[in-house]
């Protein structure tokens, strides 16, 4: 369980699920993962100095044991523990495995199009590249991730993130219409007024044009 926020989707849609007024009972990693961590985060406010391989041992010897293995969390009994003396044996990550393989059965589909293979939703995806560049405190560089801007872009003036819009109006049309008139991307991603073949085999924005497309 944890805590319910009424009114929200989840709230609303799985009545049955909330516990009381206060709590909401879930399931999945999302759920898991928070409970988890506001639980670990409660065990090193009393013991600080513990590795993460100590905070995994007591969370894991301590558990109540469930049918069918594994267990419950039972911060009571990890808090009162002895600390252990763990260490993991597995070795350090090389950080080259497969984009694929650790999405298992789970694909973002669009249009019924599955996002498969070493590809994100940018392009393909090279592991072994993007490992060297972490090691070298360069996959991330002023915004830009592995050659592709993430952050500190922003409208200034007519410039997008410093490149200009050519010419530099908006051919006669203003924000304040919040609307798009005949208007149609060219060059950089956009083509035509539709996607071609950018990053998802043409299956964003499939036969759409910005033409009569309001901004809300």
């Amino acid at each position: 369980m944890s805590l319910r926020d009424p009114g929200s989707y989840l709230d609303q849609t799985y009545p049955g699920a909330r516990v009381g007024d206060r709590f909401f009972r879930g399931s999945g990693s999302s759920q898991a993962a928070a409970v988890a961590a506001g639980a670990i985060a409660l065990l090193l406010q009393k013991r600080p100095a513990l590795t993460p391989d100590q905070v995994k041992a007591l969370l894991k010897g301590t558990a109540t044991a469930l049918p069918g293995g594994g267990g419950e969390l039972n911060l009571a009994a990890a808090v009162k523990a002895a600390t252990p003396t763990a260490v993991q044996g597995a070795g350090t990550s090389a950080g080259v495995g497969s984009l694929e393989s650790a999405r298992g059965s789970n694909h973002v589909v669009h249009d019924n199009q599955q996002l498969i293979g070493e590809f994100d939703i940018f392009g393909g995806f090279n592991a072994a590249v993007w490992a060297q560049e972490t090691r070298n405190l360069t996959a991330w560089n002023g915004g830009v991730w592995m050659g592709r801007r993430m952050a500190g872009d922003a409208w200034t003036g007519t410039s997008w993130a410093s490149k200009t819009w050519a010419p530099a109006t908006w051919s006669g049309q203003s924000w304040a219409d919040e609307a798009w008139y005949d208007d149609t991307w060219s060059g950089h991603y956009w083509s035509g007024g539709t996607w071609s073949g950018h990053y998802w085999s043409g299956h964003y924005w499939s036969s759409s044009t910005w033409s009569a497309k309001r901004w809300k």
